[in-house]
């Protein structure tokens, strides 16, 4: 499984998502792909406003303050299905 992380350099909300995301793994396992909305122009208009991002399979799964029970959540609802 992977998740993506659309993020930019110095936004301290992206480094918050970040480390929860990384305590996420602990108790389900995938790979964190970070993605710089900086390196591609339709990123930057797509998530300019709303990162960090993350996204499961083009799924939207939280974005802004990131709220890891909700991911965690959804995750299993994705799994169980």
């Amino acid at each position: 499984m992977e998740l993506v992380l659309y993020t930019r350099k110095q936004c301290p909300l992206c480094a918050e998502a970040k480390e929860q995301l990384q305590c996420l793994q602990r108790e389900i396992p995938f790979r964190l792909i970070e993605k710089d909305i900086e390196a591609c122009d339709a990123w930057t208009e797509k998530y300019g406003l709303m990162i960090p991002v993350v996204e499961y399979k083009g799924e939207m799964l939280g974005y802004g303050r990131i709220h890891l029970f909700a991911i965690k959540d959804r995750l299993h609802e994705i799994h169980e299905q």
